[in-house]
């Protein structure tokens, strides 16, 4: 990057562009290549951490999860490592248009979706597939717990997901599977 804004340096014209609302960076992107970086950039990312002002953001539509499951429900999301992860959930819903059921009530999918390139992306499949479970972000790994199988049988099993490393290992069991949904 360089040049970003004429007479200006680039640390400068970065935070005059960490101040222009979220919804509006793709239009951004289409001034010119540098600006496009830097719209991109982890630089702006952490400009703009620093500069966020919740009341004045607004909501943007993110990306179509590009899901195998098209009517996802009963998932979990947290947010650690400056990503939104979708985790897991199903679905068993009909579509409307073709007639065609999703199938699913529980899997093991896991998204994350970094907000600085605006894509989603794949990542290590949890252990055990589940819906209806809890989650939480815990000092930067995500956990998992308890929640429903496939087969919608009540599970006590629990998981935690290093995100640096795109790693699912297993933790202790809750004492007790339960009949109904768990939140956390």
């Amino acid at each position: 990057m360089s040049g970003l804004i004429e007479g200006l340096p680039d640390a400068v014209a970065l935070r005059c562009l960490a101040r222009v609302p979220f919804y509006l960076h793709p239009q951004l992107e289409l001034v010119s290549r540098s600006w496009r970086a830097a719209i991109r950039s982890r630089e702006l990312f952490k400009a703009r951490q620093e500069l966020y002002d919740p009341l004045r953001d607004r909501w943007i539509t993110l990306p179509i999860l590009p899901s195998k499951i098209r009517h996802l429900a009963h998932f979990g999301v947290v947010s650690t490592a400056g990503k939104l992860f979708v985790l897991g959930g199903g679905s068993d819903a009909v579509d409307p248009l073709t007639g065609d059921q999703d199938g699913s009530f529980a899997t093991n999918e896991v998204w994350s979706y970094d907000p600085v390139i605006r894509q989603w992306s794949p990542r290590a499949s949890m252990l055990v597939p589940r819906a209806m479970f809890a989650c939480c972000a815990l000092n930067g790994k995500i956990v998992v717990a308890g929640g429903f199988t496939t087969c919608r049988k009540s599970i006590s099993q629990a998981e935690m997901y290093d995100a640096e490393k795109d790693v699912w290992v297993p933790i202790p069991d809750l004492h007790r599977s339960h009949n109904s949904a768990c939140t956390g």
